[in-house]
């Protein structure tokens, strides 16, 4: 994502901070839904669970579900998405 005014940056930039200061706030909630443990696990924390891993693994769930409404916009079959994931793990 590309942001080229100020005023856009200085929005994004206060955006985070207020996300960061919410999740240092709601820490202790966090942990113990596993809702929140699943994602971060997805996101590569292995049983740990931190704000980096929540975000990897939002990130990682936002990515599949873009992948899942291009499919499905573009009428793509499960056999023509099998096709696809097999040459993208063919090495």
């Amino acid at each position: 994502m590309q942001v080229r005014d100020w005023q856009s940056q200085q929005t994004l930039i206060a955006l985070c901070f207020f996300i960061g200061g919410y999740f240092y706030e709601i820490a202790s909630a966090l942990t113990s839904n596993q809702n929140i443990a699943h994602i971060c696990e997805l996101g590569g924390g292995k049983k740990v669970i931190s704000r980096t891993y929540f975000l990897r693994g939002m990130a990682d769930l936002m990515k599949a579900q873009s992948v899942q409404d291009y499919f499905r916009r573009n009428d793509i079959s499960q056999e023509d998405q099998d096709a696809i994931f097999a040459f993208v793990n063919w090495r």
